[in-house]
């Protein structure tokens, strides 16, 4: 999961393009070998960056 976060190395992205990065790199779930959904993608991105940033690794800003 940590190479879709290079990205952010760069500059700021949304969370959209983190999660269309993610299905470019990992485009199958590895258990059923189906594509990846938008949203189980989507949730898998949300979970991680919350975690990181609970633990002080990124900053979340929201936009309106």
């Amino acid at each position: 999961m940590a190479i879709c976060l290079l990205r952010l190395l760069e500059q700021p992205q949304p969370i959209m393009a983190l999660v269309e990065n993610w299905k470019q790199i990992r485009p199958l779930d590895p258990i059923t070998l189906k594509p990846i959904e938008h949203e189980q993608a989507f949730n898998l991105i949300q979970q991680m960056l919350l975690r990181l940033e609970g633990l002080g690794y990124v900053m979340l800003e929201r936009q309106a």
